[in-house]
């Protein structure tokens, strides 16, 4: 291979793994909207994760959780999520950046999740702390949310 032949094919595969990497993700904007208008809010425990698939480059879970205070109307007692993970060895080395938010639920963790709508994409998953808690009780409107987290406005 000569010399300009391989230049112009690593300037090719810099340029085509720079788009496609830029292309993958979504500005944090898109995220911090999808939390906010997410039409479940709640703080719960998560009470079951159900591996649906075991993909190439995700695992994908139903996550099920038990209501203890809802910050939506329309959270019922019990409820449901899908969320994606990185769990495997060929995941961990292959995986691929893209829009995708990775959690990690386990059974009895207590947090706060917002889910797109019933069984729909958890957009936020945050561990519940008294100072978060005590916001969603008394003061939803100084929740702010970053890319999978809630947190509160100071």
């Amino acid at each position: 291979m000569t010399h300009s032949r391989w230049i112009t094919m690593w300037a090719l595969g810099l340029i085509f793994g720079a788009t496609t990497t830029a292309l993958g993700l979504m500005s944090p904007q898109y995220y911090v909207s999808r939390s906010e208008q997410a039409r479940i809010k709640a703080i719960c425990t998560v009470e079951h994760v159900h591996v649906l698939d075991a993909g190439e480059f995700f695992t994908t879970k139903r996550v099920t959780f038990r209501r203890t205070y809802g910050v939506t109307k329309e959270t019922p007692p019990v409820f449901t999520g899908i969320c994606r993970s990185i769990e495997t060895d060929f995941q961990k080395r292959h995986g691929m950046v893209g829009p995708d938010l990775y959690f990690y639920p386990r059974k009895g963790d207590l947090i706060y999740v917002t889910i797109t709508e019933p069984d729909g994409e958890i957009t936020s998953m945050t561990p519940i702390t008294p100072g978060l808690e005590h916001a969603l009780r008394t003061a939803p409107q100084t929740i702010r949310y970053g890319m999978s987290r809630a947190f509160v406005r100071k």
